[in-house]
């Protein structure tokens, strides 16, 4: 099945609700008929539904990917040991306590 992105999903999801065919709609635009079907339920997409167990908000998250990228083009990529004392300084700077998971 080729790559789909969420204007597909959301052409689907029109074309579903006009037709009332869960598989045509879910075929004629690339989408998997289980990702229509629960996306039709009100399922929020992968990425979203974890957002609320994570450490960092997915803007420091974004920043902490920004500062590896750098540190790696100028020829000094972190640690992975680097990069988890950075984000335990980032969750107490935050105000958070700065126990981080093992992954």
């Amino acid at each position: 099945m080729k790559p789909y992105n969420e204007l597909d999903l959301q052409n689907s999801l029109a074309e579903y609700a006009e037709t009332g065919k869960l598989r045509d709609a879910a075929k004629n635009h690339g989408i998997p008929h289980n990702t229509l079907y629960y996306r039709s339920q009100g399922t929020n997409p992968a990425p979203y539904t974890q957002i609320n167990n994570q450490k960092l908000s997915p803007a420091l998250e974004e920043r902490l990917a920004e500062w590896i990228l750098f540190q790696g083009a100028i020829g000094n990529p972190p640690s992975h040991e680097q990069i988890r004392k950075l984000g335990k300084r980032i969750l107490t700077t935050s105000g958070e306590p700065a126990h981080l998971g093992k992954h």
